[in-house]
């Protein structure tokens, strides 16, 4: 029969990731078009491009349905049979008496299988992913890419490992390929080696095997942590929430079910749990259940546990009742995961307080009183919070499966404030105060846009930092708050204090340095310029950032910049202090090269200036032993004369200047070297080690350089070993 109101729409398939575009009723996205079917059925969809399109139908009562590429200029006529959209019934019960639960309520909400437990997860069969295919096959196909690509270096290199060069990918999925084997010669064939290079080398093997058997039980060790974190996480969740491991949501109307029997209709195919709340009972969300189109529902038998009630009083500190408090009930989060009470306050200030998860919110009434009904035995935390007081914890609430919590008694104490103005703030810039406590409290108070003022309250005793935060950025928060002065308290507050904390916007705002990069005489593009904070000597301590990952490489890349196409640069954002400024260029084998180091110094209140005018030439050097033949393999080590002159060798690798580099058939190709005169180590197995200076001369000649080195004479035995 010809359906009403059905919404169509239409969208190009080859935006976006090259999947359909999806079209709801009444929405329409990038070029989509969007109509309703007349009383006959019919839609007509005009103005259409000449481009392979997916056409959707959507309807209340049934399933949605989409045709892709369609192409309007060729097919002008698309018709639709839809299916009834699926139902799920069944009946829910006593746990005990196995009688019917006549008093409920119940809804059908949609999830994703990893909102699942990890090993319930794993007895259905489910994948975590849904993008990676059924089971996902996406990880099988990154591994045969990962062994393909080894197996290619392998062939391409085939002395790079000790064994020849093996690589072997087995792809098992969308992309996945056989990797190639690359054998060749080890290192140590094709020439005789002495028994002490052979000695130097099976005790380097050794080490090697030894070092990677040690890697591999590291590797199986927190494996086997990570294992048990997740069952002890799995059995926690079910022992909360019921055998799915998922937490009750929302707040179903209970309604009268005779007989405890429900019908749930209208829903699309997907994975369900279905949320209920009972009188008396404990709220649980029942499932998983999978809906298939054309698979016959499920049948549905959900038994309700008896479950405990926790009641008591809110009052002031004076016994005086305290109306709409919210206490909420919350599941401790796992040992080990809370912030709350931690004096790290860059924590604080990123993760804030985990307080668990939130089980059910109740409001006091007039006297102050609270109740939570349904509650399964078991470990819980109250928290009580009001405008105005401090918020107030406890841990030691605990269910038993014979015993109600009654008669709780809670004082709240009147919050701390504090309030202040932001003074000299840019125009058209917005700033934000961020005050972070030991405690777990976190707040972002408002600036008023006209006045600057801001205003705090109930805020819970104890130490915290605040500091003033300009932009919407996250990342000057991170910036701000990882220097050293960042991490500490600078505000004490007991309760009902009061605070008055004014801010000079321009006092507070970081430091940067910005300036215009010239190479050979012209402003290039493409060069990235990296600060490193110099230990002991910037503010900027990396490893406040420990365990937060995210944010450690945010901060990396916002102490990075690269020149745009007049050769410009800025680094903005950074705590003042010393740095190394490092300017790195990519060569044509898309290599990163570092072609300046310097140190600087950052200070606040805007970026400085610096124009960097870099002179870097070509050096093609050959080397040579007494017979004129040339040195296969060798390796250079070479630093500026300005800074190696009367330093050892050994001592070159913390200087700014220092490079490495190793020749292959006796012949060395460097580009991008500063002019000027250098120090060098020449060192090759089997020759003596050879140093002295050369000259680099600035563009366009190369600097050509041929070094003659000598044979290293085998040692005469000792006499006492002449006879052996």
């Amino acid at each position: 029969r010809p359906l009403v109101e059905a919404g169509f729409g239409n969208g190009n398939r080859n935006r976006g990731r090259g999947g359909p575009q999806m079209m709801f009723p009444g929405q329409t996205r990038d070029d989509g078009t969007t109509v309703k079917t007349d009383a006959e059925g019919k839609y007509k969809l005009q103005r259409l491009q000449h481009l392979p399109l997916d056409v959707e139908v959507t309807h209340g009562d049934y399933l949605t349905e989409e045709k892709g590429g369609i192409d309007p200029a060729k097919q002008r006529q698309v018709d639709f049979l839809l299916d009834p959209r699926l139902g799920l019934g069944g009946t829910v019960v006593d746990s005990v008496s196995g009688l019917g639960v006549e008093q409920f309520g119940i809804a059908a909400r949609r999830i994703n299988a990893r909102d699942l437990p990890d090993n319930l997860r794993q007895s259905l069969g489910l994948a975590q992913d849904n993008n990676n295919g059924p089971g996902g096959f996406g990880a099988f196909g990154q591994r045969g890419n990962r062994g393909r690509d080894q197996g290619n270096r392998g062939a391409r290199n085939p002395s790079m490992q000790g064994n020849g060069g093996q690589g072997r990918g087995q792809g098992r999925g969308p992309g996945g390929q056989d990797g190639q084997d690359g054998q060749g010669r080890t290192p140590d064939q094709g020439r005789q080696l002495t028994p002490e290079q052979q000695q130097r080398l099976d005790e380097r093997r050794a080490q090697m095997d030894a070092e990677r058997q040690q890697r591999e039980l590291e590797q199986s060790r927190r494996q086997a942590e990570r294992t048990a974190e997740r069952q002890q996480r799995d059995t926690q969740r079910q022992s909360l929430f019921g055998p799915s491991g998922v937490p009750f949501r929302g707040n179903p109307e209970v309604t009268a079910h005779p007989g405890g029997g429900f019908s749930l209709d209208k829903l699309e195919p997907g994975l369900y749990v279905l949320d209920i709340q009972a009188p008396g009972y404990r709220k649980i969300a029942a499932g998983p259940f999978q809906l298939e189109k054309g698979v016959a529902p499920p049948a549905v038998r959900v038994s309700l546990d008896r479950g405990r009630f926790i009641e008591g009083v809110v009052s002031r500190k004076d016994s005086s009742p305290l109306a709409n408090v919210r206490v909420e009930l919350m599941a401790p989060p796992p040992p080990g995961n809370q912030t709350a009470g931690s004096n790290d306050f860059l924590q604080q200030l990123f993760r804030g307080p985990d307080n668990g998860t939130r089980l059910d919110q109740a409001t006091t009434d007039g006297d102050g009183r609270f109740r939570f009904e349904g509650v399964a035995s078991g470990r819980y935390r109250l928290v009580a919070s009001a405008d105005g007081y401090a918020t107030l914890t406890d841990d030691t609430i605990e269910v038993t499966q014979v015993a109600d919590v009654k008669d709780l008694r809670y004082k709240l104490s009147p919050g701390a404030r504090v309030y202040g103005k932001v003074t000299n703030r840019e125009e058209g810039e917005t700033y934000r105060v961020i005050i972070a406590g030991d405690s777990g409290d976190r707040r972002f108070a408002r600036i008023d846009e006209k006045e600057g003022t801001f205003d705090e309250k109930g805020l819970d005793p104890g130490r915290y930092r605040i500091s003033l935060v300009k932009g919407n950025n996250w990342m000057s928060s991170v910036m701000s708050a990882a220097s050293q002065g960042g991490i500490q308290p600078n505000l004490i507050l007991g309760e009902g204090d009061e605070r008055q904390w004014n801010f000079n916007a321009a006092d507070e705002e970081l430091g940067g340095i910005e300036g215009t990069i010239y190479l050979n005489g012209q402003a290039t593009q493409g060069i990235q310029v990296t600060l490193s904070p110099v230990e002991g000597a910037s503010t900027l301590d990396p490893d406040a950032l420990q365990g937060m990952g995210r944010m450690r490489r945010m901060m990396n890349r916002t102490l990075q910049g690269r020149t745009d196409a007049e050769g410009h640069y800025s680094v903005t954002n950074v705590p003042p202090g010393q740095y190394e400024l490092e300017v790195q260029r990519r060569s044509d084998r898309q290599r990163s090269r570092t072609i300046h180091r310097e140190v600087v110094q950052i200070g606040t209140g805007g970026a400085r200036h610096l124009d960097l005018q870099l002179v870097l030439g070509r050096l093609e050097l050959e080397a040579y032993d007494q017979d004129q033949k040339k040195v296969d393999q060798a390796r250079m080590f070479l630093v500026l004369a300005s800074e190696g002159q009367g330093r050892d060798p050994q001592e070159w690798r913390g200087l700014n200047s220092f490079q490495r580099a190793d020749l292959r058939g006796g012949r060395l190709v460097l580009d991008d070297v500063a002019t000027g005169e250098w120090m060098y180590t020449f060192s090759a197995r089997g020759f003596e080690t050879k140093q002295g200076t050369l000259f680099v001369a600035a563009p366009p000649a190369p600097s050509q350089l041929r070094i003659e080195v000598q044979r290293r004479q085998p040692q005469a035995p000792q006499q006492g070993e002449q006879g052996k």
